[in-house]
């Protein structure tokens, strides 16, 4: 019966075979699987990272104006308050220097030395 015990020993060898195909096909979809989630996972992280960096531009772009708006408000008060103190002061003319400044407008003007 040696003929039987090849063939046997071939059946087995067919199914040893069979077996570890199944086990590679079996690992292989895993895999695949394992891939497939983590490309999910990952999509999912980049659409979080960027909704997150979306949220830090426009906070970003508030507070820019927010401090422009405040900075305005300051600027625009300082100099009201400056106008006022520059009309509270007395104005003094040096009737010297009002004359040499009008002078020299007046040879500007014209191309003339007075």
């Amino acid at each position: 019966m040696p003929e039987t015990d090849d063939a046997a020993e071939s059946l087995t060898d067919t199914i040893g075979v069979a077996d570890a195909m199944r086990r590679v096909l079996a690992a292989e979809r895993e895999a695949d699987e394992a891939i497939a989630r983590c490309r999910q996972e990952c999509q999912a992280e980049l659409e979080s990272a960027r909704l997150e960096a979306h949220r830090i531009i426009e906070r970003a772009e508030q507070l820019a104006q927010a401090i422009h708006g405040r900075t305005e408000r300051i600027a625009t008060q300082r100099a009201a308050q400056h106008r006022a103190d520059l009309a509270e002061q007395p104005v003094t003319v040096n009737a010297e220097v009002f004359a040499a400044a009008i002078a020299r407008l007046a040879e500007r003007l014209t191309g003339r030395e007075l």
